[in-house]
């Protein structure tokens, strides 16, 4: 099914990507090496976007909902508003990395796409 689809097959790995990356960095790499410090850097300035995004909205529903008032004040206990944060922060995550790999991946095949046949047009005029 995903040779079919692959676009699917592409959010799919870029969202195992997004788990498997940060733990791996962790797991492997020796704190203040220089590989270490590039990919942690990567992956912030990969993952910044959606931290920001979601970090706005999670704002945005917590004052609405009234989780927490103007003034800052939490009207809930924080466990509460801890769950909605992970209840919609993490599949939002997720759906980030997927659109991020499965659109990266459909960008490149169509730019190779457009490359092999200048290339082959070019050739046969020769």
């Amino acid at each position: 099914m995903l040779r079919r689809h692959p676009f699917v097959r592409d959010g799919l790995v870029s969202s195992l990507l997004g788990i498997v990356w940060p733990e791996s960095v962790g797991l492997f790499c020796k704190p203040g090496g220089i590989v270490c410090d590039f990919l942690q850097y990567s992956y912030h300035e990969l993952t910044w976007p959606a931290q920001a995004t979601i970090g706005k909205l999670l704002e945005l529903i917590f004052r609405v909902s009234g989780i927490v008032t103007a003034t800052g004040d939490v009207t809930v206990s924080n466990r509460a508003a801890d769950w909605i944060a992970l209840g919609l922060g993490i599949p939002l995550v997720l759906i980030y990395w997927f659109l991020l790999g499965a659109l990266t991946c459909k960008m490149w095949r169509i730019v190779r796409t457009q490359l092999q046949l200048a290339l082959a047009k070019r050739s046969h005029q020769s």
